[in-house]
């Protein structure tokens, strides 16, 4: 066994023409665009192959189809079929948690107007929004998906 990096997209796709099983971690966890979309080709349609999520996939992206079940994607113009197996694991986040953000806000020179909370699922928007109007006593808006917002 060995262990190769890429460093052009060339080299990455060769990736791809190799035989027998391999291991391919990649950036772009959502699958929102990179070199990781050429693997995802080969990879989704394989019923051998594996997938594993290490990251949070937002609403609306590739990566949260996939694992949502859908069964067809589309990448780079083409509807790719998910034969592959799908599966998730949790903890690798590099996002703070709620009180890592209470510390961040508490530094805050000055009050904001208003706070908005526009990262993760919905119930854990909501959380952090109760926490900064709990701690602090400010107006916080938990946007819904693809909602315009103007700022005055």
């Amino acid at each position: 066994s060995s262990m190769m990096t890429t460093s052009s997209r060339d080299e990455s796709k060769r990736l791809n023409d190799m035989k027998g099983a391999r291991i391919i971690i990649s950036a772009s966890g959502m699958l929102t665009g990179g070199r990781v979309l050429h693997h995802a080709m080969r990879v989704l349609p394989n019923e051998n192959a594996t997938i594993i999520f290490v990251g949070y996939q937002a609403a609306g992206t590739t990566g949260r189809r996939i694992q949502d079940g859908e069964r067809e994607v589309k990448i780079m113009k083409n509807w790719i079929p998910v034969r592959c197996h799908v599966e998730k694991v949790e903890g690798f986040s590099a996002h703070a948690d709620w009180k890592a953000v209470i510390r961040w806000l508490e530094g805050l020179q000055s009050t904001p107007k208003t706070v908005f909370t526009t990262h993760g699922e919905p119930d854990a928007a909501e959380a952090m929004a109760g926490h900064i109007r709990e701690r602090f006593g400010w107006n916080v808006v938990v946007p819904q998906y693809k909602q315009t917002i103007e700022l005055r």
